[in-house]
C-alpha cells in the first residue's frame, strides 16, 4: 500500500508472523495489521523541517503507527484515527488545514495525508504517499 515519492526505492519488508505479533504487542494496539509500507512524514524541528521516510502501519482498530524501519518494537509515534475521524484529510481536502508544509519536488497535493489529534489539539501529522492511488 504505502510507499513514497519519485526517488523511492522499495525495501524488502517481509516479517515472520512471530515478528509481527511481537511488533504488534509492543505497539500497544488491539488489532491486526491491515496495511503497512513506507510513507514520508513531515518533521518540524526547531532549526529546520524535513520529510523523512518511515515505515507506517495501519491496524484494524484504526491505530496508525510509524517506525524508523519495519520490525522495530516501539513506534516513533501513533494515533488512533477513530478518536477523531473528522481530523483526517487527504488530497485536496488538506488545503483546509492551516500550516500545510511545503511539498518535496516531484510530489503533489494528491499524495498528501493529514491526521489531527484530539489529545494534542494543535498537532497535525503530515504524510505523503508515492502516488494518489496509494492514498485512496
Amino acid at each position: 500500500m504505502f510507499s513514497f515519492c519519485p526517488n523511492f526505492t522499495p525495501r524488502a519488508c517481509q516479517q515472520s508472523s512471530e515478528q509481527h505479533q511481537f511488533h504488534h504487542s509492543q505497539c500497544g494496539t488491539g488489532g491486526t495489521q491491515i496495511k503497512g509500507g513506507y510513507l514520508l512524514r513531515y518533521k518540524k524541528q526547531i532549526l529546520w523541517s524535513t520529510w523523512c521516510e518511515e515505515w507506517v502501519v495501519l491496524y484494524d482498530d484504526s491505530t496508525m503507527a510509524w517506525f524508523t524501519e519495519p520490525g522495530k518494537s516501539s513506534p516513533n509515534g501513533k494515533i488512533l484515527v477513530k478518536e477523531a475521524p473528522e481530523m483526517l484529510a487527504i488530497s485536496q481536502w488538506t488545503g483546509q488545514i492551516p500550516r500545510r508544509p511545503p511539498l518535496p519536488i516531484g510530489c503533489s497535493l494528491s499524495q498528501l495525508i493529514a491526521l489531527g489529534s484530539r489529545r494534542k489539539r494543535s498537532k497535525v501529522y503530515w504524510m505523503l504517499a508515492q502516488s494518489e492511488q496509494e492514498v485512496r
